[in-house]
């Protein structure tokens, strides 16, 4: 499996704001998705012990998105 993208939660249980880290199919690059913004990100960024949902991708297979 490859991993293809991070949901992220800042905030607390009470409100906060989610934003996700992606894997873009065609460069291979990783992207910070936030609201209406898209930046270049590297995914050693991500604190690993806040990660909400990871997105993985068995290899191999065809993929739906870009």
């Amino acid at each position: 499996y490859d991993l293809k993208a991070v949901a992220l939660h800042v905030g607390g249980m009470g409100g906060g704001h989610y934003h996700a880290l992606c894997r873009k199919r065609h460069d291979g690059g990783w992207y910070q998705c936030n609201d209406s913004t898209v930046r270049a990100a590297r995914l050693d960024q991500v604190d690993r012990s806040q990660p909400y949902i990871l997105f993985y991708q068995q290899q191999g297979t065809p993929s739906l998105v870009g």
